[in-house]
């Protein structure tokens, strides 16, 4: 019998229509169960996927953006806590050098006053 002709339907038990493969016809369902099909729907799912795994790739480079981000401006903080310390270290030591040279010259004042 050709491709697409309808079996003679007799009073023979398990006689039968032809109905076209499923596997290669776009508008049915794989199983008979689910019926008719739109195959929009069909591909959709497979764009809608991969939206999706596009999208958590996206973040994912974000994410990873942002923590090489955040790994250098942690970096250039602790360089510049540490700046700021020698700084600070060598603030002391010249306010501490003044007020040494403050107080020798309040002795020779002192001691020039004395001699006038």
């Amino acid at each position: 019998m050709a491709t697409g002709e309808v079996y003679a339907t007799t009073s023979v038990p398990g006689s039968k229509l032809w109905r076209p493969d499923r596997k290669s016809h776009p508008m049915l369902a794989t199983s008979p169960n689910k019926g008719l099909m739109d195959s929009s729907k069909k591909y959709s799912n497979g764009r809608s996927s991969l939206r999706t795994s596009l999208a958590a790739k996206e973040i994912e480079v974000e994410n990873e953006e942002r923590n090489l981000t955040l790994q250098a401006v942690r970096k250039e903080v602790k360089m510049l806590e540490d700046e700021n310390g020698r700084l600070r270290a060598e603030m002391h030591a010249i306010h501490d050098r003044l007020e040494g040279s403050r107080k020798q010259a309040e002795k020779m004042l002192e001691s020039f006053q004395r001699w006038s």
